[in-house]
């Protein structure tokens, strides 16, 4: 049975004043034991999560996940007597699937045959899927296994369609048409008097602490957000990305709002898609997205999202994270939520009901 390592950091800075406590703390052990193939490790972890074949973890109690990976990369400060390690969030499904079904076609307005861009396309619940393209074309594979699992094409401003994936595969046709959806505006909400300014999220905006989309994976309909805690009703005014570097020559997401129900269970409530489409000279440290237009309320809970929905390349968006609030991630398109101990540096102002 093939072994995999699962490598325990011990992160020591130099400051201390003793010579010898000095030369002790410069040096980084790394203590190495075995897991099997289960993914399940011979002393307990809390961090661990897979890369490739290699477990990075730190200390005490948690099961790898397959769909985030740590990247451990070595960061030397200008001043000679430090070194640090920093650590590079890249949210991804870090296993390769081998499937052996591809189906392709095209996805459109019911009636007039117009291409419907960046449908979210999946398998429920299963993490595979894919995001069409500015023509409504998409490609999707699968393994045969999931036949008797549920196809779903969803979109902002349309409804969705659902289908057993076996019966759309006899279709022997990859095009489906969505009927545009009507929203009821009869209910007309009334800004009250009196708010207060508030914000929610993480705002930090540096750190050595990064993470990105990983750009070696073709997964388009990644998506991770962070949850803002709220009971009254907010209005929200503007959404803030902060970012640590660029290395993409154009920036393409979309921004996705929720309403938070129960553990995981996440329904958008926008009525227009909202998109971050941007060149690399005109990142900054931070883009602020102006929703007050849109006129977006909600009550309680809900999850501000960044979603990758167009492959940028090789080029990568780097954003700081904080291990103070974890966030929530999908791998792909109708895909399962899961929580990584980490959030990007997502937040929101909003006008809070008083």
């Amino acid at each position: 049975m093939t072994k995999m390592h699962c490598l325990q950091r011990a992160v020591w800075r130099n400051g201390g004043s003793n010579p010898a406590e000095s030369d002790v703390r410069t040096r980084t052990e790394v203590a190495r034991r075995t897991c099997s193939e289960s993914r399940r490790c011979a002393k307990p972890l809390s961090r661990c999560v897979q890369a490739g074949d290699t477990c990075v973890a730190e200390s005490d109690v948690r099961k790898p996940t397959p769909s985030t990976t740590t990247v451990l990369s070595k960061f030397k400060k200008n001043s000679s007597d430090m070194k640090f390690f920093f650590i590079v969030l890249c949210f991804l499904n870090s296993s390769v699937l081998l499937l052996g079904q591809q189906i392709s076609g095209s996805v459109f307005e019911m009636n007039n045959d117009i291409p419907v861009e960046f449908v979210n396309i999946g398998i429920v619940g299963k993490n595979i899927g894919t995001v069409s393209d500015q023509n409504g074309n998409y490609t999707l594979q699968f393994d045969p296994e999931y036949h008797n699992d549920t196809l779903m094409f969803s979109c902002i401003g349309y409804h969705s369609y659902s289908i057993k994936v076996s019966d759309f595969v006899n279709l022997n046709n990859g095009n489906v048409k969505l009927e545009k959806r009507l929203y009821d505006i009869t209910e007309i909400v009334v800004r009250p008097k009196k708010v207060k300014q508030k914000t929610f999220g993480i705002t930090k905006s540096g750190g050595i602490v990064v993470g990105c989309f990983n750009p070696d994976s073709s997964l388009v309909g990644r998506e991770v957000g962070v949850l803002m805690k709220n009971k009254n009703r907010v209005f929200l005014k503007e959404v803030n990305l902060n970012f640590s570097t660029c290395t993409a020559d154009t920036v393409f997401y979309r921004i996705n709002i929720y309403k938070a129900y129960k553990e995981k269970q996440f329904e958008n409530i926008l009525t227009d898609p909202i998109y971050v489409n941007m060149l690399k000279k005109e990142i900054k440290d931070k883009i602020t997205i102006n929703l007050r237009h849109l006129n977006i309320s909600v009550e309680g809970d809900f999850l501000v999202s960044l979603e990758m929905v167009k492959d940028l390349g090789t080029g990568r968006l780097n954003f700081p994270m904080s291990f103070r609030q974890k966030s929530y991630f999908r791998v792909t398109s109708q895909g399962t939520w899961i929580t990584v101990p980490a959030a990007p540096s997502i937040s929101v102002l909003v006008d809070v009901e008083i």
